[in-house]
């Protein structure tokens, strides 16, 4: 059958062609208006009939009964057939719409009755009726937009339709909304997208207001669920309830977050049962972390560097300007290596790439193992900062690598790098891990904890690394890490910031900067998990994404008709971009003996 009309096309808007057949642009509010005469003009045809005929409708006798006038029975069919009439006339006339008709006709129905006097129902009152529950219907088709908008990434326009959803024109969102016609999932995306794109207080109290009434919300599904037949109210119900718990658990993480909020956040977080959290110098980590830096003396250097190096070190300055340039385009929010991995869809799951390493030692490594991409450049770049930070790395023989591309206020919780994230209850950890950080001034910093997955206690220590552009941090594969989400509303940048160049644009705030990070984990010995081809000469062979695919090789890729549909990302990492990074080129093709020239000449620190 024909697919059903999408929010948009019922919400109106944009060109519409008149009969004479010209063109003219038409408003939303203007599309709904109409669409409202429709409606009340249907079910007036079934008030008229009534008086005409006495059928269901009530007036004095012998005493002509206007439209505006006439009575129908609560108990009526006429009544029942001038809601469900309405609501055809308003536009729901697709197949795929019948529930939601009937849906909709009960609820405007029921307010007519329980307006009326108990036993007859004026047309005027059914009018009101009708705006009132019509008003719930476009704040639904609005949200289910808005749902959309959210799901392929665009923050603006999903929060500008969640706006116009949940509230009156300049209102305090939040505060003023209609928030009890919205779903919980609703709620907590208008909430979370709130909070990430936080520009003052104000956004941050109106964030605590979303989630609180999510947390809160008895709303029984949105709109999309009322049109699926095949929908079962337990899972409807369920999946209410597992937005409930998710709103409930990022207020106690913005609670925690906030100053003078300590007695707040301790009762909501008992309320959900929870017995632990992190300390206040992590969550509420220092705004100004970084900003001056103690001169320490040669000794105490060295006693901190022998008591913390076995955990984490950074290297200031590790990642040369032309590369980190390369990934600041490769890896920018607007990439297609994002959109073609749907990374900002719900439920995109993990995915990752790998590359085999050269050994260590090897003889004339420029044409033995050539460089085939700008990633095989990066990475092995990468690798001699680890390998000044943990000699051990030079026994990896695989680079696994992943990216993440976030806005400030998101956060990543707490987990182990593992091989295929654990799966089949055998937990292997790489030599090490280390973080580019390709942007800086914007998100949260990384933790790393002394907590392994064969500890019985919890963590009594952490490292937090703020994110630095060109900073590379180095730690054991097997400890405890996460991203603390951004503090606060979103920092003030300069317009030319490469974390606002890295965001959606046009970035006319900084609410669009991102903080950009490359993850690389160096195995002993890992798995390339793909079909025939794990070398990369095979373009299906990294199909589908999943952990540890190979890295395909792009001249290849491009080249090879039998290539996925629609998916060119590899192009981004054409060794032909190799020319714009020629000292990174230079410095793979030269000899491993200096170690402490693997560190780029950077600061180092635990």
């Amino acid at each position: 059958g024909a697919p059903a009309p999408s929010a948009m096309d019922e919400l109106g808007g944009g060109w519409e062609r008149r009969s004479d057949g010209t063109w003219v642009k038409q408003s939303q509010r203007a599309h709904l208006r109409r669409r409202m005469r429709r409606a009340l003009d249907a079910a007036r045809l079934r008030f008229r009939a009534a008086g005409r005929t006495g059928g269901g409708a009530t007036g004095k006798k012998g005493e002509r009964v206007t439209v505006h006038e006439a009575r129908l029975r609560s108990d009526s069919s006429a009544l029942r057939d001038a809601c469900v009439d309405a609501w055809r006339g308003f536009g729901l006339t697709d197949p795929s719409h019948e529930r939601l008709l009937r849906r909709r006709a009960e609820q405007t129905l029921e307010i007519a009755r329980v307006n009326g006097d108990g036993t007859t129902v004026t047309y005027l009152l059914f009018k009101l009726a009708m705006h009132r529950v019509a008003a719930r219907h476009v704040a639904g088709l609005r949200l289910a937009l808005a749902d959309a908008r959210a799901a392929r990434g665009d923050d603006r326009g999903a929060l500008r339709e969640y706006r116009r959803a949940l509230t009156e024109e300049r209102a305090g969102w939040a505060r003023t909304g209609r928030l009890e016609w919205a779903p919980a999932s609703s709620l907590l995306n208008a909430a979370r997208l709130t909070r990430v794109r936080a520009g003052d207080q104000a956004d941050l109290d109106n964030a605590e207001g979303l989630l609180r009434a999510a947390a809160e919300s008895t709303e029984p599904g949105s709109r999309l669920e009322d049109q699926l037949e095949d929908h079962q109210p337990g899972e409807i119900a369920s999946a209410n309830e597992a937005s409930r718990r998710a709103a409930r658990h990022d207020l106690c993480v913005l609670l925690c977050q906030s100053d003078h909020r300590d007695d707040d956040a301790i009762e909501a977080l008992r309320s959900m049962g929870y017995r632990y959290r992190l300390s206040e110098e992590v969550l509420r980590y220092d705004l100004d972390y970084g900003a001056k830096v103690e001169r320490w003396s040669k000794r105490k250097r060295e006693a901190a560097m022998a008591a913390h190096e076995k955990y984490v070190r950074a290297f200031d300055g590790a990642m040369p300007a032309t590369a980190l340039a390369h990934l600041r385009r490769t890896f920018g929010a607007e990439s297609g290596f994002w959109s073609q991995h749907g990374y900002h869809e719900p439920g995109c799951g993990f995915f990752s790439y790998a590359h085999a390493l050269p050994p260590w030692n090897a003889e004339d490594v420029g044409n033995t193992h050539p460089l085939r991409s700008t990633m095989d450049a990066v990475v092995r770049r990468v690798w001699r900062v680890a390998c000044a930070a943990f000699p051990k790395a030079k026994e990896a023989t695989t680079a696994e690598w992943w990216a993440h591309c976030r806005p400030h206020g998101s956060g990543h919780q707490l987990h182990f790098d593992s091989d295929d994230e654990g799966k089949g209850g055998v937990i292997r950890h790489p030599i090490c891990s280390a973080i580019v950080f390709v942007t800086g001034g914007c998100g949260g910093p990384t933790l790393v904890t002394d907590q392994t997955a064969a500890s019985r206690k919890l963590a009594k220590r952490g490292w937090l690394v703020e994110p630095n552009a060109g900073r590379v941090a180095v730690f054991d594969g097997r400890y405890l890490h996460g991203v603390i989400p951004g503090r606060g509303p979103c920092p003030r940048l300069p317009r030319d910031h490469p974390a606002r160049a890295g965001g959606f644009s046009p970035c006319s705030s900084d609410r669009d900067a991102r903080r950009i990070t490359l993850m690389v984990a160096f195995w002993a010995d890992a798995t390339f998990r793909c079909k025939p081809g794990g070398d990369g000469s095979d373009p299906r062979a990294s199909f589908p994404k999943g952990s540890a695919r190979p890295f395909p090789d792009p001249k290849l890729y491009l080249g090879d008709r039998s290539r996925p549909k629609g998916i060119d990302w590899p192009e981004l990492f054409h060794a032909m971009h190799l020319t714009s990074m020629p000292d990174v080129v230079a410095e793979v093709h030269a000899t491993r003996d200096d170690e402490e020239g693997g560190a780029g000449g950077g600061t180092a620190g635990g």
